[in-house]
């Protein structure tokens, strides 16, 4: 055998040898690069479902309504609490907490949690009674349709 041609042909299988060594190099070079751009991408949440954002079809002045409802009922439940607990929901709203986790460890009174849930009850019937017939039934179907422990209760 040809002294040359083994060198020739071990230097060809070590340079086959290396080339997935030197493409996974690359792919991960390139990974470690791009990774981080798709992740400051995806911060942002993505945009809602219909049928998680819309599921009962509102229209668009029947959304902008209960949006109001909303946001006038959360205004009634910061009145009721205290300062202190005022800061404490705040920061766990900034922290993306469970908002009934949140309360739940507020420590509540008596007298708190009635009229919480009189303001709750209250959005609740006007937020009905923007609905049509057919959204009143869905919505009743979709509350008997959840977990016993997801239900609020009547």
């Amino acid at each position: 055998m040809n002294p040359k041609f083994g060198l020739s042909l071990k230097n060809r299988l070590s340079n086959i040898k290396l080339l997935p060594l030197v493409a996974g190099t690359l792919s991960l070079a390139l990974s470690t690069a791009i990774v981080p751009v798709v992740f400051a991408q995806s911060n942002t949440p993505p945009a809602p479902t219909q049928s998680r954002q819309n599921w009962l079809n509102l229209t668009q002045e029947q959304q902008e309504q209960m949006q109001q409802i909303k946001q006038a009922k959360q205004e009634q439940i910061d009145n009721i609490l205290t300062a202190e607990q005022r800061s404490l929901v705040e920061a766990a709203r900034e922290n993306g907490e469970h908002p009934r986790r949140v309360f739940q460890s507020l420590n509540l009174t008596d007298e708190q949690q009635a009229q919480m849930e009189e303001v709750r009850q209250t959005a609740k019937e006007q937020m009905d009674a923007i609905l049509t017939a057919e959204q009143r039934q869905q919505l009743e179907q979709r509350r008997q349709s959840r977990p016993q422990g997801m239900r609020t209760p009547q």
